[in-house]
């Protein structure tokens, strides 16, 4: 009898044994669900983090984009004010020339007309 009970007490001890290290090893796979779990979080975290930078980088440069079109119009419209400006200035001085022109042209007349006195009449009678 004594042999069964050692065989009985090897076999328990055995199966203790192996007991013990199914649950030790459940307890490492759930562990390691756990640490996968967390890495997979972290890899999501990490992305969505990505990605906003991407959004503000989208933003930031979008906003850069719409003062450059807004200093551009502003150029484009000051350059035509400026144009305008000029336009209206070379128009002034042009129609400053030519009344003076005209009061050159009126005076030289009237010169004409008083240095010859009468001869105006004469070339009339002689055709």
């Amino acid at each position: 009898m004594g042999l069964f009970r050692t065989i009985r007490q090897l076999i328990q001890t055995y199966q203790s044994f192996g007991n013990k290290e199914i649950a030790l090893a459940k307890k490492r796979i759930l562990e390691n669900q756990e640490i996968l779990r967390k890495v997979k979080e972290l890899q999501q975290a990490e992305q969505e983090a990505a990605e906003e930078h991407v959004l503000q980088a989208l933003r930031k440069t979008v906003t850069q984009m719409q003062e450059v079109k807004e200093n551009s119009e502003n150029l484009r419209k000051n350059a035509e004010d400026k144009l305008d400006s000029a336009q209206a200035a070379a128009d002034r001085e042009l129609k400053y020339v030519e009344q003076q022109k005209i009061q050159e042209i009126l005076s030289s007349i009237d010169m004409e007309t008083l240095l010859r006195g009468t001869e105006p009449d004469k070339r009339n009678k002689k055709e």
